[in-house]
């Protein structure tokens, strides 16, 4: 038998040899490959497919078989490996094909054993006993350094040991196939999901995304779980192991995030604020394409990390800033991190500020684009599906929140959007689509509240509202709301629809009425919140009533009753009782500008118009309630001064009125200081005494 012959009988017995083989033959085996991986002279094939490049790249001898170690040094056969082993995967200065595949070849083949790879065996040698005495079968080493090599202690004691296994790592991130664990245990999942991955020379850490793709499956076995879950903690905590994120990202993460570590949540806070600032704030600044797509892919990751044993890795900062807030509501119970970070934002406004500023950081993200928001896109599937295909993805709550279209949805899908537009309802920047279509009347109506967006005070807290409050006012002003472009308007009245459906869509008033509303609300009646016999017409009823002592409470009820005055369709009760109606003496009457409810007025009083007795006692009783919101709002004055406060508080120009009073106080004052006592004034020669 030649030297070719036994080389590929040698790399055949490798190949197999966790395949029952006998414990004899496996130890001869493990021997002369413990040999030949320290002198890769001794492996024909790599020998003669490396030559040329280990003399050019690492400096191994150009005559190897005549050469004398006339200094006595150390053997340079594991230095001239490990220098093709990095070689092997160095896309800047690669190596000649045949020479990179034999090399890669061999680092498969020895891949199973720590002492079949002399740079980690002397790196590490002190590190394994240490920590890895127990690990001592078929890649268990390998694991058990990788558990610790991240760890500062780690990497003080044993720095040689943290570089080798981090070397070793990053070519496991780029060539999945050198991890023999992980695609042994993981191998169903493979051949039926990841095929087009696993015969590419190369596979960039392909195969790795497309298990956490598939982690769902029912061919996932809890052992190739626990391979899968092992790297995908060791990429948690640097970014840099996960191969493509690193490779695409690699320009925006040098541009924006160098002061950030490289802690993988981190990176991706860094990069989605500023995906979120250009397109939300209009920042210059904006990420790669590339990018954004890896960047999507490492979120979706994240939000589905299902080790609850390390789910502190996920992201340390917000387990850490929310940690209080996860024992206080349980959160800790749930299975994904996403659903950890859902049970926080729906208990948002219980949250401390820290906490609130991380939650708030990722409820930006995806608002901006609605595919990194994976508990929609998983409890609304089918209803996307069925309603919003056409849609873009980034922008498919806007299509979901349709009120049409949202009392079809299936119960989960309903309470998570319905969710989102109450988390839109607190902030403008989470509302896409009202921030675009009203930017330039914001800019000039609202100048205050519009230089929020761009305060970064206010980059990690909501607005609660403030923004969107003002814009309301705009917009139910007769004389200011002819001045609103029609998009505007039409996203203004949306919200202010929404909200007759879902009082708390309305922070303001839900927060001025919340004790109203558990006094006199029955349960019955914030049950069935998405109907027209809703929350808010309780309240309009008690209103109605004079029952409502809240004098804050009666404010806002009676703004809302100035909005719906605006349009017919923005007061569903009173549109449903009067639809006919405006068929029969209202049909050439175009809606908006209140023309629609001037005509039902005009029909009410008139003597040859006979309305409907349903339209008739309705609009009766509008009538009454927008003359009492009128006085309501243009006479009562405040009963103290906390009173007076906290209208000038809430209200949506507070500072233009603020500044007003400043100034009138401050010429008070020069003109009490330039002309003195105006009364009683004491004669010159009584002063010169």
């Amino acid at each position: 038998m030649d030297a070719q012959s036994e080389a590929n009988t040698l790399s055949c017995l490798m190949k197999h040899m966790d395949f029952d083989m006998p414990k004899e033959c496996e130890q001869r085996l493990l021997e002369v490959q413990y040999f030949i991986s320290r002198d890769w002279t001794l492996d024909p094939q790599l020998y003669s497919a490396c030559h040329e490049d280990a003399v050019s790249k690492c400096s191994a001898s150009a005559n190897w078989h005549q050469q004398l170690n006339q200094q006595q040094g150390p053997d340079p056969g594991p230095m001239v490996l490990a220098c093709l082993y990095r070689a092997a995967y160095n896309d800047q200065n690669p190596l000649k094909p045949e020479c990179a595949a034999s090399v890669r070849h061999a680092l498969r083949t020895r891949a199973a054993r720590v002492n079949l790879m002399p740079d980690i065996e002397s790196s590490c040698r002190e590190a394994l006993s240490e920590y890895c005495s127990t690990d001592v079968k078929p890649m268990q080493e390998m694991r058990c350094l990788q558990e610790y090599f991240q760890q500062d202690k780690f990497k003080k004691k044993y720095s040689e040991c943290s570089a080798a296994v981090s070397d070793y790592t990053k070519m496991m991130a780029k060539d999945t196939a050198l991890n023999q664990a992980l695609t042994k245990s993981c191998r169903p999942v493979i051949s039926k999901y990841c095929q087009q991955y696993i015969n590419e020379e190369i596979d960039h850490g392909d195969v790795l995304q497309c298990l956490l793709d598939n982690k769902a499956r029912p061919e996932m076995t809890s052992k190739c779980r626990s391979y899968v879950n092992h790297f995908e903690l060791i990429t948690l905590r640097d970014f840099k192991f996960d191969e493509r994120f690193a490779q695409y990202c690699s320009n925006d993460i040098k541009k924006y995030c160098t002061e950030v570590s490289t802690d993988k949540a981190e990176i991706i806070r860094c990069l989605s604020t500023v995906m979120f600032e250009h397109k939300v704030l209009g920042t210059p600044d904006d990420l790669e394409k590339d990018c954004k797509k890896y960047l999507k892919a490492a979120y979706l990751h994240q939000e589905q990390f299902d080790d609850k044993s390390h789910m502190l890795d996920a992201d340390p900062t917000l387990m850490k800033k929310c940690s209080q807030e996860l024992d206080r509501f349980g959160c800790r119970q749930e299975k994904y991190f996403e659903d950890v970070v859902e049970c926080l934002r729906l208990k948002y406004d219980e949250l401390g500020l820290e906490c609130k500023a991380v939650v708030f950081t990722r409820e930006k993200i995806e608002a901006v684009d609605n595919q990194f928001d994976d508990e929609l896109q998983q409890h609304c599937r089918t209803d996307i599906d069925k309603y919003c295909y056409a849609e873009k993805g980034d922008r498919v709550l806007e299509c979901l929140k349709n009120m049409k279209i949202l009392r079809s949805l299936s119960s989960k899908c309903q309470k998570i959007v319905l969710e989102r537009m109450r988390e839109q309802a607190k902030d403008v920047r989470l509302n896409i689509g009202l921030l675009e279509a009203c930017r330039e009347e914001a800019e000039q109506y609202c100048p205050d509240d519009y230089k929020k967006i761009n305060d970064p005070q206010y980059a990690k807290k909501t607005l609660e509202g403030v923004f969107i409050m003002c814009l309301r006012s705009q917009y139910a002003d007769p004389k200011k709301s002819i001045r609103l472009n029609a998009k505007c308007k039409n996203e203004i009245a949306n919200i202010i629809l929404e909200s007759e459906f879902d009082v708390q869509l309305d922070p303001q008033l839900y927060n001025a009425c919340k004790n109203v509303i558990s006094k006199h609300c029955s349960n019955e009646v914030i049950k069935r919140g998405g109907t027209f016999d809703s929350v808010l017409e309780c309240l309009k009823a008690d209103f109605r009533i004079n029952v409502i002592r809240d004098a804050d409470c009666a404010r806002q009820i009676a703004r809302r009753l100035q909005e719906s005055l605006v349009d017919i369709h923005l007061d569903p009760v009173l549109h449903e009782a009067c639809a006919n109606d405006i068929q029969r003496f209202c049909y050439n009457v175009p809606p908006g500008q209140s023309r629609l409810i001037v005509c039902l007025l005009d029909s009410l009083k008139s003597k040859n118009v006979k309305l409907s007795p349903t339209c008739r006692d309705k609009l009766t009783e509008r009538n009454n309630l927008w003359n009492k919101a009128y006085k309501e709002k243009q006479m009562v004055l405040p009963e103290s001064l906390a009173e007076m406060v906290n209208i000038v508080v809430n209200h949506p120009q507070r500072n233009s009125l603020l500044t007003w009073f400043g100034a009138f106080v401050l010429i008070l004052f020069f003109i009490g200081c330039c002309c003195g006592r105006a009364t009683k004034r004491i004669k010159r020669e009584l002063k010169n005494r």
